[in-house]
């Protein structure tokens, strides 16, 4: 309903030699929220996000990759609704008290997560292999960790 949003996205990718990569990105993000309803009167936004990587072609064999990320999805950093919202009734007059009270839509948690990846060429196709650790994932600083892997083998079309 008329909100409006801009993202600066910011990235880097350095050879650091002997086959070896590294790349950088970062994206922040402002959000300004109209009025929405009787109750939001106006809202703001700040998000983040950023990405780490390191790879190494030729790892261990001739075609190979070996990859290692560190990164935080997309998270409201700061900001939220001003709502009014109703705090009182008087019985007798029917009359009703309204506030000002802020919403914060900033999480308790920060998701990072923590990927390795390898990939090699076999039997005319590509191996892959990929594990992973997320921390706070949803950026929920309750909610355990994430632990998980994939293995994938693709042949080209």
């Amino acid at each position: 309903g008329g909100s409006k949003t801009a993202f600066l996205d910011v990235a880097a990718a350095f050879p650091i030699g002997q086959g070896w990569d590294a790349t950088a990105s970062y994206r922040r993000g402002w959000t300004s929220v109209s009025s929405t309803s009787a109750l939001v009167d106006s809202g703001r936004l700040r998000t983040d996000a950023f990405a780490f990587d390191l790879s190494k072609a030729g790892a261990f064999a001739v075609g190979d990759r070996l990859a290692f990320r560190v990164m935080q999805p997309l998270r409201v950093a700061n900001g939220g609704f001003a709502m009014t919202l109703p705090i009182s009734y008087d019985y007798g007059t029917g009359g009703i008290g309204y506030e000002q009270r802020f919403l914060s839509l900033a999480p308790s948690g920060r998701e990072i997560d923590y990927d390795i990846a390898y990939s090699m060429p076999f039997v005319g196709g590509n191996f892959d292999l990929n594990a992973f650790l997320r921390t706070d994932p949803g950026h929920i600083e309750s909610a355990p960790r994430d632990l998980g892997g994939a293995l994938r083998f693709t042949l080209g079309f």
